[in-house]
């Protein structure tokens, strides 16, 4: 298995976290559960994050970044941009 570059990692991480919360939920949301999402092992995740706190910090941020760039990961590319909107606030309410 060829190793990652942590940026990488990170990123794979990152995208992982906000399929696994739209999907189940910021309540049901666990590092195991995102680690597995991303297809690696939760030893890797704590390598690029010291703590759940922390990804999910920088899930929130990216998470608004794609707000106000109006990228949106894994809704459909014919979702109106009002629908993808109001869907990423719900996204962020379910992590505050």
């Amino acid at each position: 298995m060829t190793r990652l570059p942590v940026e990488e990692r990170r990123k794979a991480l990152l995208d992982a976290s906000i399929r696994v919360i739209e999907r189940d939920g910021y309540t049901e949301t666990t590092t195991r559960t995102i680690a597995a999402e991303a297809n690696m092992p939760l030893a890797s995740l704590h390598y690029v994050f010291a703590s759940r706190q922390e990804l999910i910090a920088a899930t929130l941020k990216l998470m608004s970044t794609q707000i106000v760039n109006g990228r949106n990961s894994t809704r459909s590319l014919t979702t109106s941009p009002q629908d993808i909107l109001e869907g990423r606030i719900t996204d962020l309410d379910q992590l505050i």
